[in-house]
């Protein structure tokens, strides 16, 4: 808060006025100077209204409380700016709002982007977002375009500790579909819920009542490990060169940052995964990575190839769509509540917390 902030905020509370003063010193003057002590301090006890000196005692000290709050601020800002010696994000140009400006050979930074760019390219290739056709397939199809998002990650001291590029569609240029086909995506299947902040309270209400462990994952691009309905194709932008032909497009397979239907394509498979018939399986040894994996080299997960997913037996409260409950046959309980991509869940016990988040790793990678 600045000096004239201060000043500001001084002026809308009562100040004290000092016109008792002068009355005061006038009834010394004709007070004998023996009796001056006395008569003083009985003076200035009954020379301000007790309200308003309590109200100027409160204002001070939250002046106090202030200065002493901002001085360590600065103290932590001038030591971030002059004594670490390092580069802070601050201190950079702003991030590039476009490739050309982010590749240009006078962009000191050029080097970090393109590599954040190669690395969601390689990303996506093994997602198997999207998939090279010829020109003359998109005919008649609506033909997106799409561009790339730059954003730096600082850390605490405001140093940049990462470069993220992702790859977002035009999905505000997305047309419904048309009788002649032309169009991306149906209006009235593009929504999707997330838990209500009532529905999160009771759920975190139960899990504090039953002395539940809350657990928080994160899948990594969501919506890229999640299939698409519709027949979309893209332009490809500037960075694909290698992947994708002057005189080829990218038919898009997977949920795109930027498609309209992407979180609802999200929501609908994870719900049918978390709400799927359970099956018991023998145990396996190989791990949940492993599984990823293959499933990744075989061009997608198992419910892209055809190849029945096992459930995991959970149902959805009729309250709110978006929080799960699952009970065992041996009394075991687990809780799950969905917002977009993040998931918060609770088990009464850490197997079965791990048990859930191996089932979850078989079917998404992070």
């Amino acid at each position: 808060m600045t000096h004239t902030a201060l000043n500001a905020y001084d002026r809308q509370r009562t100040p004290i006025t000092f016109s008792p003063l002068a009355s005061c010193f006038e009834r010394l003057e004709t007070t004998p100077s023996a009796h001056r002590g006395k008569a003083f301090n009985e003076l200035i006890r009954t020379a301000f209204d007790p309200a308003c000196v309590e109200d100027t005692h409160q204002r001070l000290a939250e002046r106090n409380e202030l200065a002493d709050k901002f001085s360590k601020k600065l103290v932590c800002l001038h030591h971030m700016l002059v004594e670490d010696g390092a580069e802070k994000a601050w201190s950079l140009e702003p991030e590039p709002k476009g490739v050309h400006k982010a590749l240009d050979n006078g962009n000191p930074e050029r080097l970090q982007w393109k590599e954040a760019m190669d690395k969601e390219i390689n990303s996506m290739i093994k997602y198997g977002v999207f998939r090279a056709v010829p020109a003359s397939q998109a005919r008649g199809k609506q033909l997106l375009r799409c561009h790339w998002i730059y954003k730096r990650k600082v850390d605490r001291s405001g140093q940049v500790c990462r470069y993220r590029s992702r790859l977002v569609a035009g999905g505000h240029l997305q047309k419904p579909f048309e009788e002649s086909g032309y169009g991306s995506y149906d209006p009235d299947s593009i929504s999707s819920p997330v838990v209500s902040k009532d529905g999160l309270r009771v759920f975190l209400s139960m899990c504090a009542g039953l002395h539940y462990k809350v657990r928080q994952l994160d899948v990594s691009a969501a919506f890229l490990q999640t299939g698409l309905q519709e027949e979309i194709y893209v332009k490809a932008p500037r960075g694909f060169e290698g992947h994708v032909g002057e005189d080829q497009v990218m038919l898009v397979k997977r949920g795109l940052y930027g498609l309209k239907q992407g979180s609802a394509s999200w929501h609908k498979a994870i719900r049918q995964y978390l709400i799927g018939t359970r099956e018991e399986q023998p145990p396996s040894e190989r791990t949940a990575s492993e599984d990823v994996n293959d499933h990744i080299q075989n061009g997608g997960f198992p419910a892209d190839s055809g190849e029945t997913l096992r459930g995991l037996g959970f149902k959805s409260l009729i309250s709110d769509p978006c929080l799960f409950e699952r009970t065992d046959k041996d009394g075991g309980r687990v809780l799950v509540a969905l917002y977009v991509d993040d998931i918060t869940f609770a088990a009464s016990s850490d197997r079965l917390a791990d048990e859930f988040l191996a089932d979850m790793k078989k079917r998404y990678y992070w």
